[in-house]
């Protein structure tokens, strides 16, 4: 089926390899820039980024995905409350 598409559509083809190619691109700078960041940035973004989640998600898992315990992360947004304090 998507070779019948691709061959009707040759354009809508090279459209989505381009999206595809972004994407792709997109994720690889996003990762490169978890990995390179620390613990304080990495919940920094996310707040950013995507606040529902901070609220809906709990500590134990925030903490799993910026690669740190949940004690640790319990102080880093004690830290952060502090600053904006």
């Amino acid at each position: 089926m998507e070779l019948e598409i691709n061959s009707k559509f040759p354009k809508f083809e090279i459209m989505c390899r381009i999206l595809s190619e972004e994407l792709l691109a997109k994720q690889r700078i996003d990762f490169d820039e978890f990995k390179t960041s620390s613990p304080e940035q990495r919940y920094l973004n996310l707040l950013q980024k995507r606040p529902d989640l901070i609220q809906r998600v709990p500590q134990y898992q925030l903490a799993s995905y910026l690669g740190i315990k949940p004690q640790s992360l319990s102080r880093l947004r004690a830290r952060i409350h502090e600053k904006k304090s």
